[in-house]
């Protein structure tokens, strides 16, 4: 059960989303003093290459679910929507509201900050939330973002998947640079 006080990181859907939807929004979470965050990406619109949503109607918001339930009461937030999942306890189970660790939400905002072609958001999300070996890159730019190993293009990859909602994976990351996570560390994602 979500403790309604912890500062936690929520993957909000915004209805009938477009661009200019989603990062008002995301100016008006700014406006609030909210963290939040808007995977970005460079796609050709018209004749020039623009930054924009990479996930079109996706926003994560950091915050306590107390504050952020009572401020999607507000006329402006309308168009905003928790990602339910299902909880099982001993004997029943519940919905509640999908929330990232911040381990997770960290690893994935530093790789999907990057604007480059070793960055490729995942279209296939079933393939990208299926088991694999879960690693920890040890060298070069990404070194401490863990992920799972799958094949992506034809070459070695890391996936950082956000549980049923979205995956950035990093192509071509030599397997020198990986280190296997014992059971211990899976306990962390």
């Amino acid at each position: 059960m979500i403790d309604r006080n912890q500062q936690l990181w929520f993957p909000l859907r915004v209805s009938y989303s477009h661009m200019t939807r989603l990062m008002s929004l995301k100016q008006e979470f700014d406006k609030l003093q909210l963290e939040n965050y808007v995977a970005m990406t460079y796609k050709k619109v018209g004749f020039s290459m623009q930054l924009v949503p990479a996930i079109s109607n996706l926003i994560f918001v950091r915050s306590s679910y107390q504050t952020l339930s009572e401020v999607k009461h507000e006329s402006r937030f309308d168009h905003i929507r928790y990602i339910m999942h299902e909880v099982y306890d001993d004997h029943s189970s519940y919905s509640e509201p999908l929330y990232v660790p911040d381990r997770q939400m960290n690893d994935f905002i530093r790789v999907s900050s990057v604007h480059d072609n070793r960055i490729a958001y995942m279209d296939n999300l079933e393939y990208a939330f299926r088991e694999g070996i879960y690693v920890e890159i040890m060298d070069g730019y990404f070194t401490g973002v863990r992920g799972i190993v799958k094949r992506i293009n034809g070459s070695k990859g890391v996936v950082i998947p956000i549980h049923e909602v979205a995956a950035v994976a990093i192509r071509n990351v030599p397997s020198r640079y990986l280190r296997i996570l014992n059971p211990e560390e899976l306990n962390e994602l």
